[in-house]
């Protein structure tokens, strides 16, 4: 096999994770990433909260150990740190204003001190693991572009659990936002709850968090990225490229923030892999004339929604009554089939499962003076507003709000371009391969980092065969003949 020379655009999980298997192939490659961080939608911040030191995640906060498999063997190489988050979640309705709803509803899915679930929500809540796992595993005919009103009359869930459960959490998605949960592709809700939160797998979901946040696993990363090896992270660069009559790839850079008539860098590469947002993707190269068409597609089927993101002390986003709080926070909105933005709250101390972490939780009389922590949150797009004085502050970030925070919504136009543009983008144009959080389900760390590793599988080597797309149809004319499930392989290794 000859050896590449390989540049990547983005460090993102996808690009951090192509990089990863070139290093291990003994390749040559360097990463241009435009912020001054790696790890894409990864942000977390160190805080002061009551004189203790503690930290929050804007983006990215969690897993599942379960069904991570590919990522678990990368955190055991590196001694990643992570423990059991409390995994527990509430539902109330508290009403845009400040104002409560009328009737007022809340309830706690584990049942206790709150108000317990409704029984439909219970025994919704039982079927539907069991309904995700035939989904997929047993596709009903004509269900690959199902919506989540088709999959929801087909698996015959009271409506209690749909309207009390189910649309609130799909509205809580950030993947769903301003779509109407009965809109959502079926698929792309049955494979999110699947992959992350364990439903119809073999295993019950054992969620974590990384101890000291998210970053510190993309820190150690990094670190091995650069072990032996001349620097082959570039942050705070912005990077463009023009492919050559011979199909080498040109990368230009400029540092970011750079007059516009800087003049910039420029090395030649043998192949390039961009693995930045589909959104960005047709400004990264220098002549608008080489986009593919098949580019050009993609970026009008998916579309991006930016989200603010706030840590604070206030309780004006949480359930009204105290006893609800849990850590994840969903709310019902009146009109429970209405497109939302992602809306949730987290109870930060007990995601970061403060009863089981003596330091946090004043379990030391000795020592409880200085380890009280104060109750902080987390929340997407509050649906009230947080006051200033309530906004957590953190040196030397300042203000712990993250204006842009992006995330691709996958409405059905995104789905079916995952399913037949996606693909041919992966295996290369013009020795430009393409991965990012927008080419796999719904953008986990587990799918950035199959889809980083199939694309860098691709581009050293033609007759790769990614065995994680989904299974096509022959007949494009009839989009479910000959398909014999509509789960990826690495879904399916764990039914």
């Amino acid at each position: 096999m000859p050896r590449y020379k390989i540049a990547i655009i983005g460090g993102g999980i996808s690009g951090l994770a192509a990089a990863y298997h070139l290093k291990h192939a003994r390749h040559e490659f360097k990463i241009f990433e435009a912020a001054h961080n790696v790890g894409g939608n990864v942000r977390t911040l160190p805080l002061d909260v009551g004189g203790t030191s503690r930290w929050v995640d804007l983006g990215v906060n969690d897993f599942n150990k379960n069904s991570y498999t590919n990522l678990m063997r990368v955190f055991t190489q590196l001694g990643v740190e992570y423990a059991p988050l409390e995994d527990t979640i509430s539902y109330s309705n508290i009403g845009p204003t400040g104002e409560l709803e009328k009737p007022l509803i809340g309830f706690t899915m584990d049942g206790r001190w709150g108000p317990k679930p409704p029984e439909g929500v219970v025994r919704g809540t039982n079927m539907f693991g069991d309904a995700i796992k035939k989904f997929i595993s047993e596709p009903p005919p004509g269900s690959r572009y199902w919506t989540v009103g088709e999959f929801v009359k087909w698996a015959q869930f009271p409506q209690d659990f749909i309207r009390l459960s189910l649309y609130p959490r799909i509205n809580a998605m950030y993947f769903a936002g301003n779509i109407k949960p009965s809109e959502m592709p079926a698929r792309q809700v049955a494979h999110y709850y699947f992959l992350q939160e364990g439903y119809g797998t073999r295993t019950k979901a054992e969620r974590q968090y990384w101890v000291g946040g998210a970053t510190k696993w993309i820190d150690k990363l990094a670190a091995y990225l650069q072990k032996d090896l001349p620097q082959v992270i570039f942050k705070g660069v912005k990077a463009q490229f023009e492919i050559t009559q011979d199909r080498r790839i040109i990368v230009y850079t400029t540092p970011a923030g750079a007059p516009p008539d800087t003049k910039p860098q420029q090395e030649i590469f043998d192949k390039l892999i961009l693995a930045v947002q589909a959104r960005t993707i047709e400004n990264t190269y220098s002549r608008k004339e080489q986009i593919p068409g098949t580019v050009k597609q993609v970026g009008k089927a998916i579309s991006y929604e930016e989200d603010e993101v706030v840590v604070h002390l206030s309780t004006a986003n949480m359930p009204p009554d105290p006893n609800t709080w849990r850590t994840y926070n969903i709310n019902i909105f009146p009109d429970q089939d209405k497109g939302q933005r992602y809306n949730i709250n987290y109870w930060i101390n007990r995601h970061q499962n403060d009863s089981k972490n003596p330091s946090y939780n004043c379990q030391s009389s000795e020592f409880r003076e200085h380890t009280y922590t104060p109750q902080y949150f987390l929340s997407l797009n509050p649906l009230n507003p947080i006051p200033d004085i309530c906004r957590l502050k953190s040196q030397p970030y300042g203000n712990c709000t993250m204006f842009k925070f992006y995330h691709c919504r996958l409405n059905m136009d995104a789905t079916k371009a995952q399913d037949y543009l996606v693909p041919l983008m992966m295996k290369g144009i013009d020795n430009v391969y393409f991965t990012g959080g927008y080419t796999k389900g719904a953008g986990l760390h587990e799918e950035c980092w199959i889809s980083g590793t199939e694309v860098a599988k691709h581009a050293l080597s033609p007759s790769h065969q990614d065995p994680h797309q989904y299974r096509m149809p022959t007949d494009s004319s009839d989009v479910d003949e000959h398909v014999s499930h509509i789960a990826p392989e690495y879904m399916l290794d764990l039914i």
